[in-house]
């Protein structure tokens, strides 16, 4: 985040890992593990005060199953719909703070964040064209909790070599 006007620069490097485990029946793919999240929240500062947020751990256990068939056209090109469903639950995760320190000795505070409601579903349905070396992938994927929500659409290009 930058704002020019008011030379505020605010940086926060975020690092994930996964580990999944899953079985495949056919069309149906399931799937059992763990996301852990960091997020390392640099300080910055804003007109006089200087705001330092603590850095985040979150460790999230997840269950998904996913429904997919390919099906065959008759131009070559091969179409595989999806959809998917997933079940999070924070094992381990912070309330945020941040610590403001206002400038020209008006003192420092500090601001209690919330936590995010531990459970919560993880939904999406796209959809992959194949032909030859290429694939064409357009994907929407959600993320759902009590008072919070996340939508996101994505397309990937890839070609196989």
């Amino acid at each position: 985040y930058k704002d020019k006007k008011n030379g505020t620069k605010w940086t926060v490097d975020s690092y994930m890992a996964n580990a999944y485990a899953g079985y495949i029946w056919g069309i149906l793919d399931t799937s059992i593990g763990t996301r852990y999240t960091y997020l390392d929240n640099q300080s910055y500062k804003a007109g006089n005060a200087t705001i330092s947020a603590d850095d985040t751990d979150t460790l999230t256990a997840v269950a998904d199953f996913k429904v997919s068939k390919e099906f065959a056209q008759d131009n070559g090109v091969m179409v595989e719909p999806s959809v998917h469903v997933g079940f999070t639950y924070d094992i381990v995760s912070a309330d945020n703070s941040a610590n403001v320190n206002l400038g020209g000795g008006y003192g420092t505070y500090n601001i209690k964040g919330e936590r995010l409601h531990k459970a919560g579903i993880e939904t999406g349905t796209g959809v992959v064209f194949k032909k030859d070396n290429m694939e064409l992938h357009l994907n929407y994927e959600g993320a759902f909790r009590k008072d919070n929500y996340s939508n996101g659409g994505f397309v990937k290009f890839k070609y196989n070599f």
